[in-house]
């Protein structure tokens, strides 16, 4: 197995040296140059996979791979760390990769610049895998830097376009902002803890948790790791970069989507024991995301454009998945970000062929037979009979949802969106429509079940557990918040041709003018 480890370390080190041209493909062309990557992510691709097997076989004990026994070098013998959480986020991202490489090949073919563009690739990959194998913070920190370069290398491809240039510098701007605060968490980990090694850092934050002696330097610690997740996946209001970014190639926001803006997530679910030294930045995040993904979920129904609907759904699922963070429901959060990941590469990969599929669904929706009172009311009725059995499972299963962090609020916000899937089910003229509406309900939840237990199981002695810090009266208010959103989007779809319908989808689909507000305050603080 640690054979296997330092193979996959190698094949990171070795992607970030293509993307530094000092692998000696400099010269190579474009297509062989693609070829090239993308053996190389698909032989990582196998490893990743091969070792997630054998570490689920193998009692998923974290793994480590050092240079030397010594204490002396502050962690640094440390190159890899490997549990649950690397278990599902390596193989994600190798597979992301690997997709997005074979992908590009065709995409680019005949371009001038694939060569630069598959060196960038390869680099960033190589960044990204970093993180999910660091054994240390240094190496860590190294990493997010290295990912965010080369993010900004492949929104610079067409360099010739204003808004790509523009949009690729506000995002660097922001990037290093996150690294800052990064930067200076790890300082404090350092000072708090003596040591750089990941797996010696989270086992003694688990432990002064547990002897109930966090330190205000804990706190702090938890707010700058917050802050840092916050910025890397668009959170409000420093979103507004994301669905301006459309004038990179296609491959390029597959990756970004779905391997890239959730690094946020992925780092608050590593130091997760570090997060819950501060209930109170817990808390925050979790109002934060829970708006972030109410308004950007209202502006993704509004758009005029595929991809700026996906940009504005991706900014909807990292509010949530950040929502989840800031309730403690981290497995939750771990699944959320595989689910999405896979989900978003797919569609903006497949974007190209809406046209195409266009005409058949204008002619396979004539309207519905029930009006649209008496789909909401069945809808409603069947997602609340859905809850009952929600928990009803959950109780043969042995899973309490009082015991979970926020276990009640997360199920009443998965039954308000099932609720949304069979309305728009029962909004269909044919019966065998909202029938299948129905069937597929109980194997979407018995999907998600079996996820989150996998995901738990995989990830049980890598994430920390621990109430929110939420009063009851504020979860009750999120609760209201996603009702409010579930209204707003019931009038955009069936009462669209109302004053109100009208009056929400102007205002929406300029994103509520909050990153108008924000360039407008910061351009003339950067141009200064």
């Amino acid at each position: 197995m640690e054979l296997i480890l330092f193979l996959l370390l190698a094949q990171a080190f070795a992607a970030l040296a293509i993307g530094t041209r000092m692998s000696g493909v400099a010269h190579v062309n474009g297509p062989k140059l693609g070829r090239i990557v993308s053996g190389l992510v698909g032989v990582q691709l196998v490893l990743a996979v091969l070792l997630s097997v054998w570490f689920a076989i193998d009692d998923r004990n974290p793994i480590e791979f050092a240079l030397s026994a010594s204490a002396a070098d502050f962690g640094l013998n440390k190159l890899v760390y490997y549990d649950g959480v690397s278990a599902f986020m390596l193989p994600l991202v190798s597979f992301i990769g690997w997709v997005v490489t074979r992908f590009s090949i065709r995409y680019l073919d005949g371009e001038s610049q694939q060569a630069q563009y598959f060196r960038r690739l390869s680099f960033t990959i190589g960044a990204v895998s970093l993180i999910s194998l660091s054994g240390n913070l240094a190496f860590f920190f190294l990493g997010w830097v290295c990912t965010s370069v080369g993010l900004h290398g492949l929104l610079m491809h067409y360099s010739d376009r204003p808004a790509a240039v523009e949009t690729a510098w506000t995002k660097f701007v922001t990037a290093r902002c996150g690294d800052a605060l990064l930067l200076v968490a790890i300082v404090l980990i350092y000072q708090a803890f003596g040591t750089l090694d990941i797996a010696f850092v989270l086992a003694g934050a688990k432990e002064l948790a547990n002897l109930g002696k966090v330190q205000p330097i804990h706190a702090s610690i938890a707010w700058l790791l917050f802050g840092c997740a916050m910025l890397k996946s668009v959170q409000f209001p420093f979103h507004g970069w994301l669905p301006r970014s459309m004038e990179t190639p296609t491959p390029v926001s597959a990756l970004m989507h779905a391997g890239i803006v959730n690094a946020g997530g992925f780092l608050i679910v590593r130091f997760s024991p570090l997060a819950l030294a501060s209930p109170s930045a817990m808390a925050t995040t979790a109002t934060i995301g829970a708006l972030t993904a109410c308004f950007a979920g209202l502006a993704m129904m509004t758009q005029t454009s595929i991809k700026h609907s996906l940009a504005y759904s991706t900014i909807a699922q990292m509010g949530f998945m950040m929502m989840q963070c800031g309730l403690g429901a981290f497995s939750a959060a771990m699944l959320h970000l595989v689910a999405h990941s896979i989900y978003k590469a797919y569609a903006f990969l497949n974007s190209g062929n809406i046209l195409d599929q266009a005409p058949s669904r204008s002619t396979a929706n004539p309207g519905s037979r029930w009006s649209a009172g008496s789909q909401v009311v069945t809808a409603g009725l069947a997602a609340g009979l859905f809850g009952a059995l929600v928990y009803a499972a959950c109780w043969l299963l042995g899973m309490n949802l009082s015991e979970k962090p926020s276990g009640f609020l997360l199920a009443a916000i998965w039954c308000m969106a099932i609720a949304v899937m069979l309305w728009h089910s029962f909004a269909q003229s044919r019966t065998s429509t909202w029938k299948a509406g129905l069937f597929a309900t109980p194997l979407l939840f018995l999907v998600y079940l079996s996820g989150y237990a996998a995901v738990n199981w995989m990830t049980a002695t890598s994430i920390g557990t621990a109430a929110t810090g939420l009063s009851p009266i504020a979860m009750w208010s999120l609760g209201a918040l996603f009702i409010v959103v579930f209204l707003a989007s019931f009038t955009l779809v069936r009462q669209k041709n109302t004053a109100l319908a009208a009056a929400i989808r102007v205002h929406a689909s300029n994103g509520f003018y909050v990153d108008d507000l924000v360039r407008r305050i910061a351009m003339p603080i950067a141009k200064s």
